[in-house]
């Protein structure tokens, strides 16, 4: 009952935030101004599917990472919601709850994507393919839980996706690396390299972003010397 009414008191608070009436609500998420009433009654069982969730996350929200952050939070509610209290109690208990149902989450571009191409694939081609466990892979789905760069990389392997777009939606491409992507030099090898094993992939980007790391250390060193030797030229000749 406690998740039932936190779902609700959400969803009216939010609505009362962004200024709109249940009307107007309605009308953005598609549904009759009796669901929305039903949804934020305290004493209504509506609990809405996931596609009426994902509507009302977009209308309530301000951007697409508020988006994200309130998909995430009414899915959490509603998946504690429908789980018997004594089995809710018991997974709360469990360690690994606190990766299936958390704050954190893969960033909201990934999972659209991932979504998307996962559509027409059987659920366990992926998961004897990844080694990605079902209930660790539909917490993804739903916004909740974090996959680790080899993770993120076996997935697009086993969907016949790009590497390196996958890695880029991740935000396992830092920041230092993206900027050398203007001249295509490291999206090319990346693309190039897709056909190793995902293991000596995430080896590989580990190996990428020390020589980056070094040569940015190294080019700072000379910028700084290179500084203080002006700074001393300019003092000799004063």
């Amino acid at each position: 009952m406690k998740n039932l009414l936190e779902f609700k008191n959400l969803v009216k608070e939010l609505r009362l935030k962004k200024g709109l009436t249940q009307r107007q609500l309605a009308k953005l998420v598609g549904v009759s101004d009796m669901y929305i009433y039903a949804i934020e009654h305290p004493e209504k069982p509506q609990i809405p599917s996931d596609d009426i969730i994902r509507k009302l996350a977009r209308a309530l929200a301000s951007n697409a990472e508020e988006e994200s952050e309130i998909l995430k939070k009414l899915l959490t509610y509603r998946t504690l919601i429908k789980i018997p209290p004594e089995a809710r109690d018991l997974l709360l208990q469990m360690d690994k709850v606190e990766k299936y149902i958390s704050d954190e989450s893969m960033p909201a571009a990934f999972v659209e994507r991932l979504k998307k191409d996962i559509q027409n694939v059987k659920l366990n081609d992926i998961i004897k393919k990844t080694g990605i466990e079902e209930k660790s892979l539909n917490a993804i789905l739903n916004y909740r839980g974090i996959l680790s760069r080899k993770e993120v990389i076996s997935l697009a392997q086993a969907l016949g996706q790009s590497v390196y777009e996958y890695l880029l939606l991740a935000n396992y491409i830092p920041d230092n690396i993206k900027k050398l992507l203007e001249n295509n030099k490291i999206e090319l090898l990346l693309r190039n390299l897709e056909d190793l094993s995902d293991e000596n992939l995430d080896e590989l980007m580990d190996g990428i972003i020390n020589i980056i790391q070094a040569y940015k250390k190294k080019t700072s060193e000379h910028d700084r010397r290179k500084h203080k030797s002006s700074g001393k030229k300019i003092s000799e000749e004063e």
